[in-house]
């Protein structure tokens, strides 16, 4: 299954050969640039040049060697020396892609949720241009008011640089964690699996041959480790993919898993928020008018709180009034303290 990562390196790479004014350079100057290994080059630019979406044509056409496990003897030899350009379909008339106004404010909390657990450099830079384009268009339209500012990170760029690498690296991490409530972190050595995006993106990793999941706005240092052995990675993947199983039968059956079943909250938003309505699970919403109708169940405060920082002057109103009552509280307090 392809990663978070790995969609954010492709679209890197795309973009990096887009804006090239030599349109050809081998697979060792891309490796070299983007510090992966060549054969991880190749691979994610075959998954572009071959992958289908319904209804879409795709408007680039990747000239590049065979994949490793294919190559016959025709044709350039794969390795760091094989050649790769980046062409346009301008005979097969490919149509602009248009996009309405709610999909470009999803496409730009998706672009966000990603940003957030991206590290600094290339990669990040891609998306960001992305984004740009986005609301540029946007705001050329006349819907420039609808946007907010581009998302900063949960932890520092170094730590989540270290994080990935030892992702992509399959290396142990040392982090110090801190749980809710507790001034002091606790230290444990991990293997690092993969991060996912959302409100609260976590590190999913196993500890002694367990899954866990990791807060990334709770990490504190980060040390990376020795090489995971094969048996550990297998373990690690076999625990996880297992805890997806159970995640996704107690779905099915309405159960909640890890906490009791929080308060029911009723949001009112402007259209600024549609993004929260697309991005929260489990969310049921419907439209007044102009207004976004969102109704779910928060099971901690605190989230709650950052929630709401997220969505700013998006919200309305909120209900009930006990819940209004605490977060007002909590944010006059904030205000007080500043």
């Amino acid at each position: 299954m392809t990663t978070v990562q790995e969609i954010v390196q492709t679209n890197a790479i795309l973009v990096h050969l887009a804006t090239m004014e030599d349109s050809e350079v081998t697979l060792g100057e891309l490796a070299a640039h983007f510090a992966m290994d060549w054969r991880d080059v190749l691979r994610l630019l075959w998954d572009a040049n071959t992958v289908d979406i319904l209804g879409i044509a795709i408007p680039f056409d990747l000239s590049l060697p065979d994949p490793v496990d294919q190559w016959d003897g025709e044709g350039p030899q794969p390795g760091p020396d094989a050649p790769v350009s980046l062409g346009r379909h301008g005979a097969l008339d490919v149509p602009e892609l248009l996009v309405t106004f709610p999909e470009t404010i999803i496409l730009t909390a998706l672009l966000d949720a990603v940003l957030a657990v991206t590290p600094p450099g290339t990669e990040a830079q891609a998306l960001q241009n992305t984004r740009q384009q986005l609301t540029e268009a946007a705001s050329q339209a006349g819907y420039g008011a609808a946007f907010w500012a581009p998302p900063q990170r949960l932890i520092p760029g170094d730590l989540l640089e270290a994080i990935t690498s030892a992702i992509r690296r399959r290396q142990h991490l040392r982090i110090t964690y801190y749980h809710p409530g507790k001034p002091r972190g606790e230290v444990v050595d991990i293997v690092p699996w993969e991060i996912t995006t959302g409100h609260t993106p976590v590190l999913r990793a196993s500890r002694a041959g367990s899954a866990r999941s990791y807060r990334l706005d709770r990490i504190g240092d980060v040390e990376p480790g020795g090489a995971v052995k094969r048996s550990e990675g297998a373990a690690t993947r076999r625990s996880l993919i297992q805890e997806d199983r159970e995640a996704r039968h107690d779905a099915r059956v309405g159960k909640a898993r890890w906490t009791d079943g929080g308060q029911e909250v009723l949001l009112r938003l402007d259209r600024a928020g549609l993004w929260a309505v697309e991005t929260l699970p489990g969310a049921q919403w419907h439209r007044e008018g102009d207004v976004l109708v969102v109704r779910f169940r928060s099971r901690s405060d605190d989230w709650l709180a950052s929630y709401l920082i997220q969505l700013g002057t998006a919200v309305l109103s909120i209900e009930p009034d006990d819940v209004a009552a605490r977060m007002s509280a909590r944010f006059e307090e904030l205000r007080n303290t500043f």
